[in-house]
């Protein structure tokens, strides 16, 4: 029997009001304009969608760092249930949390304990949200240096500091018992911390979260990764801006795609980023001397990418819960 998620109101309203929002901005920006730089493109979009696996590598080596399991798993493996989680991310219609959730029923199948993996998402994730902060802070800080354009550097690092503010309260949360906290919340969005359950017991998943943080090692190794798989994800925009004919210096290709990566994660609730990543593209595209329509056209490449990536991802997933329940 096939797991799915039961979909708050809220978040179906969510996607829709995203859906809205992503027609708008390509109206705007001129879909006869977008349609003919995407056929400019051609079949070369289709080498657009297997470049994300690199970053993808580097942050299955990332997570691999924190799985301190008696038996730490192949790089492989976790790429195979960092795949899984990204295509529920990327693809259903939930918050981007759905991805943890799935990955943590599939780990738990192949006999990772649950309190232990869900600690290393965790951590990993708020690593990543960390590394992030800080490649757009040395993005913007290199661009400006290159660009001269002060006024709008002091615009984005101020809108910036607010990721400071969420990384700091993330930080504080874990440290004041996660397990906890989590379930309040959980329970006040969702109306129920059942999923979080999947965890098993909450004591041992906030000592499992305290023994991570204190080993420094293991917390440099896999910042180390995160950090290499942002810039190295910096390419894949390099690369379409490239076939659709509009190359960019690969600092360009980095300033866009740090401000969109941000704009996704501060925003995480909106379901599959809908809306969130198209805007965000426009206007890091309008930022980076990037056209609308040429930007908009990315966005959609981007998108196309996720489909063919992530969708047998999905399928995994469906296996998986099929024949191991």
């Amino acid at each position: 029997m096939s797991f799915s998620f039961n979909m708050p109101r809220y978040a179906a309203l969510l996607w829709f009001f995203g859906l809205g929002m992503a027609v708008a901005v390509i109206v705007w920006s001129g879909y006869g304009d977008i349609l003919r730089a995407l056929g400019h493109a051609g079949w070369k979009i289709l080498i657009v969608a297997p470049y994300r696996f690199i970053p993808m590598l580097c942050c299955a080596f990332a997570w691999r760092a924190l799985i301190v399991d008696e038996k730490r798993p192949s790089i492989g493996l976790v790429s195979y249930f960092l795949w899984i989680r990204s295509a529920v991310d990327n693809l259903m219609p939930a918050a981007h949390i759905g991805g943890e959730i799935a990955a943590l029923r599939v780990m738990a199948k192949y006999g990772f304990g649950k309190a232990a993996a869900l600690a290393s998402m965790i951590v990993e994730v708020t690593l990543a949200l960390v590394t992030l902060i800080l490649f757009g802070v040395v993005s913007i800080a290199f661009f400006a240096w290159q660009a001269e354009r002060h006024e709008a550097t002091a615009h984005l690092l101020l809108g910036l500091s607010f990721s400071f503010l969420v990384v700091a309260l993330l930080f504080y949360i874990q440290r004041q018992g996660l397990f906890r906290i989590l379930s309040r919340i959980s329970r006040a969005i969702f109306g129920s911390d059942a999923w979080l359950k999947l965890a098993g017991d909450g004591r041992r998943f906030d000592q499992a979260v305290d023994r991570l943080y204190g080993d420094k090692r293991n917390i440099f190794v896999c910042s180390a990764w995160e950090l290499l798989a942002w810039v190295v994800g910096s390419g894949e925009t390099w690369l379409a801006l490239y076939i659709l004919g509009h190359p960019v210096s690969m600092l360009q290709a980095t300033l866009v795609e740090a401000l969109v990566q941000v704009s996704i994660n501060m925003f995480f609730m909106m379901p599959a980023a809908l809306g969130v990543q198209e805007t965000g593209f426009v206007l890091a595209g309008y930022i980076a001397g990037v056209p609308p329509d040429i930007a908009a056209a990315l966005a959609v490449i981007r998108r196309c990418g996720d489909l063919l990536a992530y969708v047998p991802g999905l399928v995994a997933w469906q296996i998986e819960e099929s024949i191991r329940s």
